[in-house]
């Protein structure tokens, strides 16, 4: 996982070099992909990943690491896998009390995509295969559709810290490209 900077979301962007490398000892993650880091008031950075085998040939698998600041240096909080499910795209944050929660996209097939997890500490993670945090279906004001595919979960929240819309990648049956859809959160 490479870090690259910039003044301006329209760049220019500099390679600022890998912050988190592959797991050399030929593990579970011995490819490093798909970060989500969760910056914390004091500076330190928390980053879940997926991690599989070499080229992602074999199961993908969610990693978490930390750093005393975003620029590093990343060091892995386990040697395995924050649990056994296969998923990809995490997102991670930290609620008002303390509390880690992380959603990701499930690689366990069907339309059961979206799922939870969470954890107090934010290494060990509470996670049963049947935390459905959403599917493929979505409903409209004038209707609904269900989606091929859902993934790459993101919430958006307020200032006050309150999730306020739940950000995925959808792509419809038929069609060759994909789109983001941002659903709002009722509370």
């Amino acid at each position: 996982i490479s870090l690259h900077t910039s003044t301006s979301v329209y760049g220019p962007w500099t390679p600022y070099g890998v912050v988190l490398g592959n797991n050399t000892l030929g593990l579970w993650d011995t490819d490093t992909t798909n970060p989500a880091p969760c910056p914390l008031s004091n500076g330190s950075v928390v980053l879940v990943y997926r991690g599989c085998e070499i080229d992602c040939g074999g199961v993908e698998l969610i990693g978490v690491a930390s750093a005393p600041h975003w620029k590093g240096p990343y060091t892995r909080l386990t040697q395995s896998p924050v649990f056994m499910n296969p998923n990809e795209d995490p997102f991670v944050w930290r609620d008002a009390r303390g509390w880690w929660h992380m959603l990701m996209h499930s690689l366990e097939g069907g339309s059961n995509v979206g799922r939870h997890a969470y954890s107090r500490d934010g290494v060990k993670w509470v996670f049963g295969g049947a935390t459905l945090a959403y599917d493929t279906k979505v409903y409209f004001n004038d209707g609904y559709e269900v989606y091929e595919r859902r993934e790459r979960p993101q919430v958006y929240f307020d200032e006050k810290g309150s999730m306020v819309a739940l950000v995925t990648g959808v792509k419809s049956f038929g069609e060759r490209g994909s789109y983001t859809l941002i659903q709002p959160i009722s509370h």
